[in-house]
C-alpha cells in the first residue's frame, strides 16, 4: 500500500502543523505497519529562519521515507510565502513523477498545499484525505478586504471548491469550521479530529515557583497577525507596570510591530525571549502564574481551537485568553481555571487578570488530558484514513 503524505511543515520545525504531521506519521506506522509504504514530502525547517537545528534532507522511517525539500524563504511576507511554496511544489512534482499511490493525504492550513495534493490524487486516481487546519479563504477575505489583492479572491474560491470536490474524505480540525463548511461546500460527511495534548505537558510542572511577588504572565508561540500581540500586550503592560510582568517567548511576522509599540509606550515590564524548543518550555511554565494567549478580532479566528491551548491546559495552570465565538465557548466548556476576554480590548484584559489572580494556582485537568490525548486522537484519525483507502475516489 503506497501512501503519499504532503505537509508544508514537519518536525523538527516549529508549530502545530509540524507536530500534528509527525504524530500522524507515527500513528500511521503503528496502525498499518509493514503493509505501508509511506512517502512524506515536506520542507526543511524554516518557520523561524535559523532557529531550528538542521534536519536531514532525507530520513528513513519505519515504513518509508521523509523527504525535506529546501526552500530559500522564511514565513514572513506574502511574496516570500509564494516563492517558498513554488519551490516546494516544483520539488514535489519532481519526486512523484511516474509514481503511483493508493492514497494521498494532505494536512493543510495553506490552500495551495491541498491543491497540490488534489492534483496528484487526480493523476493517480487515488482517494484524497483532506485534513483542514485553517479556513484559508475566509482569512484572506478579511486580510485583503480593502487591498488590491482582494481581486484574487474569486480565483481562490474556485481553487477551494475544486479541492473540496476532489476530496474523498474531509477532516475539520475544529467543529467551529462546520457552519462555514456547510454554507460553502454543502452537506458532507465531515469528520473532526482536533489537535491534542502531548504527554510531556500533562500536569508535569512544578508549582514551587508560582505566585511570585510580581505575577508572571507567560506567552509562548507565534508573534503573527492572528495573535496580534502588538495590539494588546504593550497597552495592557503599560497600565500594569509594577503589578504584573509579561514574558513573551517566540518570533513571527509581527514581532517588529510589537517591539516598536513597546518602545513607543516605554514599557518596562515586558521581557521578549527567542524561540524555545517545546521540550525546554516546562521550566518557563513552572515560573509562570498565568499562561496567556490571544487571537485577533477576525471572524475566522472565532472558529479555531488554538493548538497552544491544549499545551497550556495540560499544565494545570491558570489561563488568560483573548477569544470569542466558538473558540471561547470551547474553552469554557472543556477547561476549568480559564478566563476569556474580548480580543484587543485592553480594559477587558485588565479586568480578567484581576479575576484570574483570585483563582487557585492549580487546576486538575486530568479528564481534559484523557479526552484530548493526541495519541488517542491520531489513532482514531488513522482508522478513518484506513477506511478511506477502500472508498472509491470522487469522479476524476
Amino acid at each position: 500500500m503506497k501512501v503519499l503524505f504532503l505537509t508544508f511543515y514537519y518536525a523538527p520545525d516549529f508549530g502545530p502543523g509540524a507536530l500534528r504531521a509527525k504524530a500522524l506519521v507515527e500513528a500511521l506506522e503503528k496502525r498499518i505497519g509493514k503493509e505501508l509504504e509511506l512517502d512524506v514530502l515536506t520542507t526543511m525547517p524554516h518557520r523561524f529562519g535559523s532557529c531550528v537545528d538542521d534536519a536531514p534532507e532525507s530520513e528513513t522511517c519505519n515504513s518509508g521515507r521523509i523527504k525535506r525539500l529546501p526552500i530559500k524563504y522564511n514565513n514572513s511576507g506574502i511574496l516570500k510565502q509564494v516563492f517558498a511554496f513554488a519551490a516546494y511544489a516544483v520539488g514535489v512534482f519532481r519526486l512523484v513523477r511516474g509514481k503511483k499511490y493508493d492514497l494521498v493525504i494532505v494536512s493543510s492550513s495553506r490552500l495551495m498545499t491541498a491543491a497540490l495534493a488534489a492534483r496528484i490524487a487526480q493523476r493517480c486516481r487515488a482517494p484524497l484525505y483532506l485534513d483542514i487546519r485553517d479556513l484559508f479563504l475566509e482569512n484572506l477575505m478579511q486580510i485583503f478586504a480593502y487591498k488590491p489583492l482582494r481581486l484574487i479572491l474569486p480565483f481562490v474560491r474556485i481553487i477551494e471548491r475544486h479541492i473540496i470536490n476532489k476530496a474523498t474524505r474531509i477532516n475539520l480540525i475544529s467543529r467551529g469550521f462546520l457552519p462555514y463548511a456547510k454554507k460553502n461546500w454543502g452537506f458532507r460527511d465531515y469528520h473532526f479530529f482536533t489537535n491534542g495534548v502531548d504527554e510531556m505537558f500533562c500536569q508535569n510542572v512544578s508549582l514551587q515557583n508560582t505566585q511570585a511577588q510580581v505575577p508572571i504572565i507567560l506567552y509562548a508561540g507565534n508573534f503573527g497577525y492572528a495573535q496580534a500581540l502588538h495590539r494588546i500586550v504593550p497597552q495592557a503592560a503599560k497600565k500594569l507596570e509594577g503589578k504584573v510582568r509579561f514574558v513573551l517567548i517566540g518570533d513571527g511576522a509581527c514581532k517588529k510591530n510589537l517591539i516598536d509599540k513597546l518602545r513607543q509606550l516605554e514599557v518596562t515590564n515586558v521581557e521578549l525571549l527567542p524561540v524555545v524548543p517545546r521540550e525546554k518550555l516546562l521550566p518557563y511554565y513552572e515560573k509562570a502564574d498565568i499562561l496567556f494567549l490571544h487571537l485577533n478580532e477576525m471572524q475566522s479566528l472565532k472558529h479555531v481551537i488554538p493548538s497552544k491551548l491544549f499545551e497550556y491546559a495540560a499544565t494545570g495552570k491558570r489561563i488568560l485568553a483573548g477569544s470569542s465565538g466558538f473558540t471561547a465557548d470551547f474553552m469554557h466548556k472543556n477547561i476549568n481555571g480559564i478566563k476569556t476576554f474580548t480580543p484587543c480590548d485592553v480594559d477587558a484584559l485588565l479586568e480578567a487578570i484581576d479575576v484570574l489572580l483570585l483563582y487557585p494556582i492549580f487546576f486538575n485537568r486530568k479528564e481534559f488530558c484523557r479526552q484530548f490525548s493526541r495519541i488517542s486522537i491520531m489513532e482514531d484519525m488513522v482508522n478513518d484514513i484506513a477506511d478511506c483507502i477502500y472508498t472509491k475516489p470522487n469522479s476524476l
